[in-house]
């Protein structure tokens, strides 16, 4: 769906970044998209950031005529495009799947590290 006003497309795209990424502080798309820097790719979240400064911008009268809205849609259909192939439930697992590997790596770390203290320990 072409959106034609870019303050449309800041929101649209703020309720996709809280769907899928979790991200729920902040209100507007300038306010979630710090809390999104590690989450998104370069050029997916400079491409959010245009939509972000389009939407500010087009709330000004004066300022809105300096919005060039082909390249703001181009930018939101980026990040629409990137936020669709997320999956929340499999992001939720393997992050979960990641978690547990790290635990266990640990205690093998330690468990060798005991093994190893005890072993020279002098009887």
């Amino acid at each position: 769906m072409a959106h034609t006003d870019p303050q449309i497309m800041a929101e649209q795209l703020a309720a996709d970044l809280q769907a899928k990424l979790q991200i729920r502080r902040g209100e507007t798309l300038a306010e979630k998209l710090p809390r999104a820097r590690t989450l998104l790719p370069r050029p997916v979240h400079r491409a959010a950031a245009e939509v972000a400064a389009a939407a500010a911008r087009s709330a000004h009268p004066k300022l809105r005529k300096q919005v060039d809205l082909p390249a703001v849609q181009a930018a939101f259909q980026k990040t629409q495009t990137y936020l669709k192939g997320i999956d929340p439930k499999k992001r939720r697992g393997d992050m979960l799947l990641s978690m547990a590997a790290s635990v266990s790596v640990n205690l093998l770390l330690l468990a060798g590290v005991l093994a190893a203290l005890i072993y020279l320990m002098p009887v």
